[in-house]
């Protein structure tokens, strides 16, 4: 019996590991929701809404920059940029919407962050409604300033009034503070159209001397704008002065040093001394004289001895008031 041996070869082979390629780790931004709409808002004013941001990644995100497309929306106050949001983290952010126009308005807002090939958008969308129309009210100038007025006499200056609303501006009243003051020129109701204007009257008249301040308000249905015009003036009184002259009598003998002046005061017929000395002068002033007040007047010369002539003929003088 015969025994056949084979040959057998044997390989070593080397393994040094098993298994997937390691999955590197990335961050997840999550916004809720995707696309924000403010719905219909005033012209002039301001809608909010907030976002969230979320990372469900395995890895930190940082936003770096945050842009809008239009200038109706943007954010409620800046953000502390870079925004960093760690694995299971969220972050709210505020957008307002001010439309600058009515209609509808649209645009979006793009994150910046790390990681990702392009930006993270969210869709905005709102609609500008126009404002109402409403009544406003301008007066030009808003003060009044008279100076000084003579007491018995009117003063006069114009205001004007100034429909600055975008409705019509209707006018019921007009009411004068403090005496002396009035105002004119409108015939009530007084209905003005947008940019349209009128003009009011406002007169002093003072009846004593003295500083005066008030005001004149109108009554309308303007939603904007002051309806009162300050005033302010000051009645005066003119000081009188009666200036009387003679002349020195020519057949005197014994010529005169000096000469008394006297007055009566409305009708009187007492008069009075007026200068306590001998006045050598051949005029005298008055300064003492009241407005409204009527005076009558003589003089006499008196001699080196004393002796006092005959009276002159009177005058009479009325002062103005």
């Amino acid at each position: 019996m015969f025994l056949a041996l084979v040959p057998v070869c044997i390989l070593a082979v080397s393994v040094t590991g098993c298994g997937a390629p390691a999955i590197p780790s990335v961050g997840n931004l999550v916004l809720s929701p995707t696309s924000v709409s403010f719905g219909s808002v005033q012209v002039g004013q301001t809608a909010a809404a907030t976002l969230s941001l979320g990372n469900n990644g395995s890895a930190s995100i940082q936003i770096s920059q945050i842009q809008f497309s239009s200038p109706d929306f943007s954010l409620s106050g800046p953000a502390a940029l870079p925004i960093t949001l760690a694995v299971g983290e969220s972050y709210i952010l505020t957008l307002k919407f001010a439309p600058s126009a009515p209609g509808a308005a649209s645009g979006s807002m793009s994150l910046a962050t790390s990681g990702l090939s392009a930006p993270a958008t969210v869709s905005l969308s709102g609609t500008g409604e126009a404002k109402p129309a409403t009544p406003g009210l301008r007066l030009q100038p808003a003060s009044v300033s008279f100076g000084d007025v003579q007491v018995g006499t009117t003063a006069a200056q114009s205001v004007t009034v100034i429909s600055s609303g975008t409705a019509a501006l209707t006018i019921t009243g007009v009411s004068a503070t403090s005496s002396g003051f009035s105002a004119s020129g409108l015939t009530l109701p007084a209905s003005l159209n947008p940019a349209q204007t009128a003009n009011l009257i406002i007169s002093f008249n003072p009846s004593v001397a003295g500083t005066a301040t008030g005001s004149v308000t109108l009554v309308t249905n303007a939603t904007s704008g002051s309806p009162t015009v300050a005033l302010s003036a000051t009645g005066v009184k003119t000081l009188y002065e009666v200036d009387l002259t003679w002349e020195q009598p020519a057949s005197s003998s014994d010529p005169p040093v000096g000469y008394e002046i006297f007055r009566a005061v409305n009708g009187s017929a007492v008069y009075t001394l007026l200068n306590s000395t001998i006045d050598p002068s051949t005029a005298y002033t008055d300064t003492t004289a009241q407005n409204g007040d009527t005076y009558s007047y003589y003089v006499d010369s008196v001699d080196n001895e004393g002796n006092q002539s005959a009276p002159s003929t009177i005058f009479s003088v009325t002062i103005p008031n």
